[in-house]
């Protein structure tokens, strides 16, 4: 599944955040992941990367009923976590360490291989 993250810079300054993972799980259980290199968000702006997700059938789908049953229904629940670690450079002197943590949800259509209701803290 290829998908589009959006990191947003709030900061008056540049934001060079490191390589990261963001991890996607189906009730708990790791499902997928995605890979995000490390960049640079310029200052008060919004970055878009376009990133691949791996999602696999975790070995244990056979004991899973309930994965079963999302898939059968064509909308598979997901959460994804990660954390976005980087540097704020103020006033091109200043640097400061600033962590982003990402949390959300959503549901993938799995016939139009969609997401809908995506929803982030």
């Amino acid at each position: 599944m290829n998908t589009v993250l959006a990191i947003k810079n709030t900061n008056f300054g540049p934001y060079k955040y490191d390589n990261t993972t963001v991890y996607f799980y189906h009730r708990g259980i790791q499902v997928g992941s995605a890979f995000i290199p490390e960049s640079k968000a310029s200052f008060r702006s919004t970055k878009k990367v376009k990133v691949a997700v791996n999602l696999v059938s975790p070995t244990n789908l056979a004991s899973n009923s309930q994965m079963a049953i999302d898939i059968s229904s064509g909308v598979l629940p997901l959460t994804s976590q990660s954390e976005l670690n980087g540097k704020v450079e103020l006033m091109l002197v200043f640097k400061k360490k600033k962590a982003i943590d990402l949390n959300c949800t959503m549901d993938v259509v799995i016939s139009s291989q969609e997401l809908q209701t995506v929803q982030c803290n």
